[in-house]
């Protein structure tokens, strides 16, 4: 391509190239014509995406009406026939009840995914509440029949009329903004629509006019120019340039020419030095990142093995004692589940595994645990995540349960609860170990987060906690990703951020 335009350019005086330059420029003013019509063009498709949700808020209010009238029909005929029957005509109800309501569902789904604006947002939000709390209360209408039929029947039409009010408004916020939206277009579009055509004619007849009269006069002596630019471009640095004595600005533009000649010289031989010390700066740079990648690495892989036997003397103090006083086929359990642990804690330092892969492992060693202290310890999961695959280095969240059951929940004389919450926010995945145990000091929180406490201290507690930060902040390369909150005689949470 480049050799094309110069074979193309290259004939051609400066008359013709001033006047070629001229045209791309009449060329890009049409183009940013073109852009400005093509954003009106996105302004009016924004106005029909709002008709468009303003035609599906309508269609929500009208399915839901369906839906709530097709659940009066049916407790109707229920209490004319006094008996909570199934036919076909109730069976049809029912059916389109149910089917009315997903629709329903589908089209709240749907709104609420396209809303940008806060007030919409929170309005369909609300809608979405109380539908789901309509439906469930007219189901328990449906399955309970008995003789309060009509006074919940009434409780749930006074629902359903609240949603209807919801609907109502957020039809009226949407109206608000399709005529706000239509306002703005045609205010934009007369506006631009004449500055623009001004703007194209005034920049063509200047742009013109100033092309046609430097390219009369520069003809006269450019040729001169050309061949000195040629052998500048060949490499012929120590010319002489001609001319220089003229007093107008040929004579100075021959008096730069000798002097850019000079200037380039200088500038090759410097490129050069400069690029010759790069080349060497950037061989050390990678040498100095992969140094630093080795030293990450290594800690790495030091602090996790610093976990690994606490965990194993637990665990095996657990399974010694089950197979001296008990069956052993709950042994030969607890060996199995010890085992996939052992082999989890084999995996290379430098992978990662999922958070579901994670949890599997919890849920292996928590078994353990409730066989060593049965009805002492409720473990729950409450998981609102649905991306389980993020990974996230292996064995960083079973220490901590550990510590929380040990240090939190065995000192404690009633009754202990370990809770895993796990939820997902646009940027990372939150991971929060709860338990309701004896609690940890705040002072002995800031020592650990500061890394006051030594790893020679001799106090396992606090080298678990400062491993598992230390790891963390290896993984993330960030200071805020490990945080401990505690109250004495309360309980403790430990929360981990997984950044996606």
């Amino acid at each position: 391509m480049r050799k094309f335009l110069e074979k193309f350019l290259y004939p051609l005086g400066l008359k013709q190239k001033l006047m070629l330059f001229v045209l791309i420029i009449i060329i890009f003013i049409v183009m940013e014509n073109a852009f400005i019509i093509k954003r009106d063009y996105n302004i009016l498709s924004n106005y029909k995406k709002d008709n468009n949700s303003y035609s599906k808020i309508s269609l929500l209010k009208k399915t839901i009406r369906m839906n709530n009238q097709y659940l009066n029909d049916y407790l109707d005929e229920s209490v004319l026939k006094e008996t909570q029957t199934f036919n076909e005509s109730t069976l049809k109800i029912l059916s389109n009840f149910n089917d009315t309501g997903y629709k329903a569902f589908d089209v709240i789904n749907e709104i609420e995914k396209n809303s940008i604006i806060q007030e919409e947002y929170l309005l369909i939000h609300a809608i979405k509440n109380a539908f789901d709390i309509y439906r469930d209360e007219a189901n328990v209408t449906i399955r309970q029949y008995n003789d309060n039929i009509t006074t919940n029947q009434y409780k749930v039409n006074r629902m359903y009329n609240y949603i209807i009010i919801y609907i109502d408004q957020l039809l009226e916020q949407s109206s608000k903004a399709i005529n706000e939206q239509y306002s703005n277009l045609f205010y934009y579009w007369n506006k631009t629509t004449k500055t623009t055509i001004i703007v194209v004619i005034t920049l063509i007849a200047i742009i013109t006019f100033i092309g046609i009269f430097f390219s009369d006069y520069l003809t006269k002596n450019i040729k001169q120019i050309i061949r000195m630019q040629t052998k500048i471009a060949t490499g012929e640095l120590e010319m002489k340039t001609y001319n220089t004595d003229l007093p107008d600005e040929m004579g100075e533009l021959n008096r730069s020419l000798n002097n850019m000649q000079i200037s380039i010289k200088k500038k090759i031989d410097h490129l050069n030095e400069k690029a010759i010390m790069e080349k060497r700066l950037h061989q050390e740079q990678l040498i100095n990142l992969e140094m630093q990648k080795s030293l990450d690495n290594a800690k790495y892989a030091m602090l996790q093995s610093q976990i690994n036997p606490h965990f194993l003397f637990n665990t095996l103090n657990i399974i010694c004692r089950k197979a001296m006083f008990q069956d052993s086929e709950e042994a030969v359990r607890l060996i199995q589940a010890l085992s996939e642990l052992f082999r989890h804690t084999l995996m290379d330092v430098s992978e990662c595994v999922s958070l579901k892969k994670e949890l599997e492992v919890i849920e292996k060693y928590m078994y353990i645990q409730k066989t060593r202290y049965g009805d002492r310890i409720e473990f729950n999961i409450d998981n609102r995540c649905s991306n389980m695959d993020i990974l996230i280095p292996p064995l960083i969240l079973q220490p901590m349960v550990e510590n929380a059951i040990i240090h939190g929940l065995e000192n404690k004389e009633e009754n202990g609860k370990l809770t895993i919450c796990i939820e997902d926010t646009s940027l990372s995945v939150i991971v929060t170990i709860i338990d309701d145990g004896v609690g940890i000091d705040e002072e002995k929180i800031k020592n650990i987060m500061n890394d006051k406490r030594k790893l020679h201290d001799g106090n396992s507690k606090s080298i678990g906690i400062i491993n598992v930060k230390n790891r963390m902040r290896l993984f993330t390369k960030r200071e805020d990703c490990f945080c401990i909150k505690s109250k004495l005689n309360e309980g403790t949470s430990v929360e981990f951020i997984f950044p996606k």
